[in-house]
């Protein structure tokens, strides 16, 4: 295979499995698969982070500070 087709297969890889975590039909052999596939492309941490972020956001309301924002 070529770079090209590599990188394209990854890509396929990780919209299937993207897919499928939105359906809540990922097992944890694809998570795993999906995981690597994300980390070839450098990818992995920002997913990550963006999972965390959406799963506190999901369970808490923002917090009001209890001071006021100077301009």
């Amino acid at each position: 295979m070529k770079q090209d087709q590599i990188i394209d297969h990854v890509l396929g890889l990780i919209d299937h499995f993207k897919g499928r975590k939105e359906t809540g039909e990922l097992t944890a052999a694809e998570a795993g698969i999906y995981l690597k596939c994300l980390a070839i492309l450098g990818a992995k941490e920002a997913v990550m982070s963006m999972n965390q972020m959406e799963s506190l956001s999901d369970k808490m309301s923002v917090v009001e500070l209890p001071f006021g924002v100077r301009g």
